[in-house]
């Protein structure tokens, strides 16, 4: 069905990022995954941390982005034991292979962390509440 869109539209596959939730059933998707991932499109682990099988699915499952959910910042960034968890998830997922994005960024302290961590991309408030096309460009691109 992917790859019938794909052809329709005329879109590189490599465009298409197709998000994974953390708490997917790995019995169920591990197969359709693998398939995904074989077929060319990019796969993307979303909410990261908001469930409790993460680390498990991302043994199995050929993840290409890790998006860390911004639950998970907020109970990490505040104490030092979960600093240690958040540079360690973060180092974990760049020794595996992804790229790590985390989501929900609104303060100052948590755009610092995350650049020492070296996260790849942050994404949240503190840079810009979603934006309408016309409001995206106007800020933007005049």
């Amino acid at each position: 069905m992917l790859d019938g869109l794909i052809e329709k539209y005329q879109i590189p596959k490599k465009y298409l990022e197709i998000e994974i939730t953390e708490s997917i059933e790995e019995s169920e998707m591990n197969q359709g995954i693998t398939l995904l991932k074989d077929s060319g499109y990019t796969l993307l682990m979303d909410d990261f941390g908001s469930g409790y099988s993460s680390l498990n699915l991302l043994n199995i499952l050929p993840i290409d982005v890790l998006k860390i959910d911004k639950e998970f910042l907020r109970s990490t960034v505040d104490s030092q034991k979960g600093k240690i968890v958040m540079r360690n998830v973060i180092n974990m997922a760049k020794e595996l292979g992804m790229t790590v994005i985390t989501e929900g960024v609104e303060t100052k302290e948590e755009v610092d962390f995350l650049f020492e961590t070296e996260c790849d991309k942050i994404q949240g408030y503190y840079y810009s509440k979603p934006l309408s096309i016309i409001d995206f460009e106007n800020k933007y691109y005049v």
